[in-house]
């Protein structure tokens, strides 16, 4: 009896223990730390952030290696100073000395005549005017004219050792250089920055609406 009596009380104590484990309350599942805006889901890999491309910079245009930018006038019209270019009158001023004796005077007149011809389309004669003194006096009213041995209102002072070109306030056109076989080169700038015209290209200018200027040369 006593046996049963302790078997009983073990088999009561073994039902109490497990009636007060199926009370425990079952334990929250635990959460990610990680807040729901950076969760991520599996196999996915992380947006790269968006790079903004930025525009390519603009290339600014080259300035002009002249003074003044060329521009034709709309009428296509070539004056000097107000004036039209076909009432000037080119002279090259050819002095007996011995190095001009010596030069091709019918190939010098040929690298301003071609050129000028070919820009305005129009046939041009140049007058030769040997200056063995110093000239002052007009050969004609409206004048471009090369050489060293001159001089004209508005005009710098001669410099036998400067290259230089210009117009003065009145319209008259002066190319000067210590050696003739420049006047073609002092030319060619001349249209090239007023007429529109590039060296050797032969091509026919858009008109020119020239002003008063100085240009001086190394």
């Amino acid at each position: 009896m006593k046996r049963f009596t302790t078997l009983l009380i073990a088999v009561l104590m073994l039902l109490s223990l497990l009636a007060s484990c199926g009370e425990q309350p079952k334990e929250p599942p635990a959460f990610s730390e990680i807040p729901v805006s950076q969760s991520e889901e599996p196999g996915t890999e992380p947006a790269s952030e968006s790079v903004t491309e930025e525009a390519p910079a603009t290339e600014e245009p080259l300035p002009s290696k002249y003074e003044t930018e060329y521009a034709a006038p709309e009428d296509g019209s070539f004056t000097i100073c107000g004036v039209p270019l076909s009432e000037y009158v080119p002279v090259l001023f050819f002095p007996t000395t011995e190095d001009y004796v010596k030069l091709n005077r019918k190939a010098l007149l040929s690298g301003l005549k071609d050129p000028l011809s070919a820009a305005t389309g129009s046939e041009w004669e140049f007058k030769v005017v040997k200056n063995d003194k110093y000239d002052t006096v007009k050969w004609a009213e409206h004048e471009i004219l090369f050489g060293t041995n001159f001089h004209r209102d508005g005009m710098p002072e001669t410099d036998l050792k400067k290259n230089y070109y210009g117009v003065t306030a009145d319209g008259t056109v002066y190319f000067c250089s210590p050696s003739p076989m420049l006047y073609s080169y002092l030319w060619e700038r001349f249209l090239e920055e007023f007429l529109g015209v590039e060296p050797g290209s032969g091509s026919t200018s858009g008109g020119c609406a020239v002003t008063e200027c100085y240009r001086e040369l190394p």
